[in-house]
């Protein structure tokens, strides 16, 4: 694996394969601006064949890989010293062929089919009116005597560790967040925790904000609640 140095490096290198393979498979699903932060933070890295490009970013606990490649040809993977993420986006039902080639080559690779995430999109206010039955859990667990805070930075790592230990979340989704990073989620309120009426800590979860939007979630609990 080699270290990719610049944005202008990877899309001189897409280009380049573009020329040879007109309509390659590719689940690149990241802005520029996010590939820049992965270069700038020197957790980019790819390989390079006739085959296609495998990009690999470090998000310090697995790989997440991308891929830009020819599903007609034997493209290949190395193992790493981390576990390896590829994700796929497809509509409900509606696998292209091209992307079943990829999955079919995958599968010869080694790869297992762990999971299926679903991304919903619809009217704000619809949306609003469904997030109202989690107002009413919350109401029930502060009758019991459970109460939501949110955390300082000085509480970011008890809040990943619960995450990872109630296994609701697995490792490999969970993406590398600098100190900075995490300090300014902080900052924002995007760390969160639940504590029982004796005042222990028994769940965590965190979310991102771009902009107006949330983008994403995690969250654990440290025991039934």
């Amino acid at each position: 694996m080699q270290l990719l140095e610049s944005y202008d490096e990877y899309a001189d290198m897409i280009k380049e394969f573009r020329e040879k393979c007109r309509r390659p498979f590719s689940n690149i699903y990241f802005m520029p601006a996010d590939m820049e932060r992965y270069i700038r933070l020197g957790r980019a890295g790819y390989e390079k064949s006739e085959s296609g490009i495998i990009l690999y970013f470090d998000e310090e606990r697995f790989y997440r890989v991308c891929l830009c490649v020819n599903e007609n040809e034997k493209f290949m993977i190395e193992r790493q010293d981390k576990k390896i993420l590829v994700k796929n986006v497809f509509r409900k039902g509606k696998k292209r062929e091209n992307l079943q080639k990829v999955e079919k080559r995958l599968a010869e690779l080694g790869f297992e089919n762990e999971g299926t995430s679903v991304k919903v999109k619809g009217e704000v206010e619809k949306i609003f009116q469904r997030c109202e039955r989690l107002g009413r859990y919350a109401d029930a667990l502060e009758q019991k005597g459970y109460r939501f805070k949110t955390a300082d930075i000085s509480m970011i790592g008890e809040i990943e560790q619960i995450i990872l230990d109630s296994g609701v979340i697995k490792d490999y989704q969970l993406n590398y967040l600098t100190e900075e990073e995490k300090k300014e989620m902080a900052e924002k309120g995007c760390y969160s925790y639940i504590v029982n009426g004796e005042n222990q800590i028994c769940g965590g979860g965190y979310f991102f904000i771009d902009g107006d939007t949330t983008i994403g979630v995690g969250g654990g609990n440290k025991r039934r609640i």
